[in-house]
């Protein structure tokens, strides 16, 4: 029930500071951080040639992603008074491919984690030189 109303609070906030955004005098900090168009501005302009902060958006995408499948594996161990039932949900075209994907996500995150702090230790060179 918590989960739900913090949903709703993030998504009424959010369609009232894309709403309220156009005008700039009443803009302050929280709608400002809220708006759709101000934050799809910031998602797109580069910071920088060096700089790549989208690496850093899809590793969280993927660490969320694997957060959530995990959370979903205690089921496969856990007993259950409808075996038939669980079986029959484990048998379903959809499960193969969650854990297919948690595999291949597994190793984008650890490929993606390489290469960011692979380009930061390069970049922390690079300044120290």
């Amino acid at each position: 029930m918590v989960f739900v109303c913090i949903s709703l609070f993030l998504i009424i906030l959010t369609i009232y500071a894309t709403w309220k955004e156009p005008a700039a005098a009443t803009r302050g900090v929280l709608i400002e951080s809220f708006a759709f168009q101000q934050n799809w501005h910031r998602f797109t302009k580069a910071s920088g040639p060096d700089s790549l902060p989208f690496l850093e958006g899809l590793r969280a995408i993927g660490m969320l992603t694997i957060l959530v499948v995990h959370s979903q594996l205690p089921m496969i161990r856990m007993p259950v008074k409808n075996p038939e039932d669980f079986e029959a949900q484990t048998n379903h075209f959809v499960f193969p491919l969650f854990n297919s994907g948690n595999t291949h996500m597994i190793q984008f995150f650890f490929a993606l984690g390489g290469m960011v702090f692979g380009l930061s230790c390069l970049n922390h060179f690079e300044k120290c030189r």
